[in-house]
């Protein structure tokens, strides 16, 4: 399943290992994920003063990353998440994410019934992974939702692909903090 770590002060300056999403309501602690071709999700409670970032590529969308993180902010913080703002970052889209049936398969089970996952480009199945994130966004009542519709494949320029550049690439970090 999705693993959610609840960071504080005491977190300061480690590394939670074998984590999806990060989340604190502490001001002054900086989360840090690095992302290639998988989206990154932000979050942000202006009402409970808390945030999360979750990683979430195929394998995250099919585990529940994201309602797992949307779950644990409003278990362990008592977030509302009609109070919840999230943004998508910059993620391999769907004009490029060609995929087999098999991730088609795992996505599509963890979404709402009736999510279309996918898209047909030129007889090809590609999955569309800001979509399936918005989907189980929605579904776990999150309805602020900002994307911002780059795709990293599109934009080596920009970003790094892993796909786009066949595994010789980096990753780019996104920091996010509560201030005081």
């Amino acid at each position: 399943g999705a693993r959610v770590g609840v960071v504080g002060r005491a977190h300061l300056g480690t590394v939670q290992p074998a984590t999806d999403a990060l989340v604190t309501d502490a001001p002054g602690v900086p989360l840090l994920m690095r992302f290639g071709d998988c989206a990154s999700v932000l979050f942000f409670d202006s009402v409970r003063r808390v945030i999360g970032m979750t990683h979430a590529g195929w394998r995250g969308v099919a585990v529940g990353s994201v309602p797992a993180t949307v779950r644990t902010m409003t278990e362990r913080f008592g977030c509302n998440p009609a109070d919840l703002w999230a943004g998508i970052g910059p993620t391999i889209g769907p004009c490029c994410y060609e995929v087999g049936q098999e991730v088609v398969t795992a996505v599509e089970a963890a979404c709402p019934p009736g999510t279309k996952a996918t898209h047909d480009v030129n007889g090809r199945t590609h999955l569309d992974l800001p979509g399936a994130v918005r989907a189980q966004l929605r579904a776990g009542g999150v309805e602020q939702i900002e994307d911002s519709g780059l795709c990293t494949a599109c934009r080596v320029d920009e970003f790094f692909s892993h796909r786009a550049e066949r595994g010789h690439t980096g990753r780019f970090g996104i920091v996010m903090e509560l201030l005081k």
